[in-house]
């Protein structure tokens, strides 16, 4: 129920016009991770405002690109590395190497999907991250990890770059 909260909230936030939005007052992305059971892959969804990733990305990169369109090869990857400089995840202490990025620009936001190579059976996730906390000091990261019909939800925030989950 506090996920289905979240979540709605978010996409209102999200699909707001920009026009009425100058410089929004929330700071908030949502991370999902996703494993089957069994499953030797998993997946993982960053929904995050364009104009945050962007700052981001000309903040690490010093690079300026309008994001009407994210066919742009060179950003593409400036994305995935940003994601991988400031986002770690460990499976069973594993560390866990993203591949197959996938992008999408819906209204103002960037869906970014990938996959990961994992162990079929989960007893323990960390995540290490400050994705978008250099920048932004109240930015909040919304974490849902679904394993198979397990799910745990948190926050990353300034005061809390890591996150362990048991299983």
């Amino acid at each position: 129920m506090k996920w289905l909260i979240l979540s709605s909230l978010f996409l209102n936030i999200l699909f707001t016009p920009a026009s009425l939005i100058e410089d929004h007052a929330i700071y908030i992305s949502v991370i999902e991770i996703n494993h089957a059971p069994h499953s030797e892959e998993a997946s993982i969804q960053f929904k995050i405002f364009k104009d945050d990733l962007n700052d981001a990305i000309r903040n690490q990169y010093q690079k300026v690109y309008q994001i009407d369109s994210l066919q742009n090869f060179d950003y593409q990857q400036n994305i995935g590395d940003y994601l991988n400089h400031h986002f770690t995840l460990f499976v069973n202490r594993n560390n866990a190497n993203f591949h197959s990025f996938n992008f999408a620009l819906e209204g103002d936001a960037v869906f970014i999907h990938a996959v990961f190579e994992s162990q079929p059976e989960w007893q323990q996730v960390t995540i290490q991250s400050d994705l978008l906390l250099d920048l932004f000091p109240t930015q909040q990261n919304m974490v849902h990890i679904k394993n198979g019909a397990e799910n745990r939800f948190a926050k990353l925030s300034q005061n809390k770059q890591q996150l362990d989950f048991a299983f």
